[in-house]
């Protein structure tokens, strides 16, 4: 019994960090947009555009992927 109770809380911390990572992902680019715009020389628009296709990417891989 005690190993299945490790293997539940085990795989919920599995979970946990998967999500974790999966929120962080998502946000990164907002994190990190005004060094990506001056190293790449974007423009606000340009900048803006690169976040709606991120997330229109995610948004269309997820759906067959989830």
């Amino acid at each position: 019994m005690n190993e299945k109770k490790s293997a539940i809380w085990f795989a919920l911390f599995v979970l946990f960090a998967i999500n974790t990572m999966n929120f962080f992902d998502r946000q990164i680019l907002g994190a990190v947009g005004e060094s990506v715009r001056k190293e790449f020389g974007l423009s606000d628009s340009a900048l803006g555009a690169l976040g709606t296709a991120f997330t229109l990417l995610y948004a269309f891989v997820g759906v067959p992927l989830g």
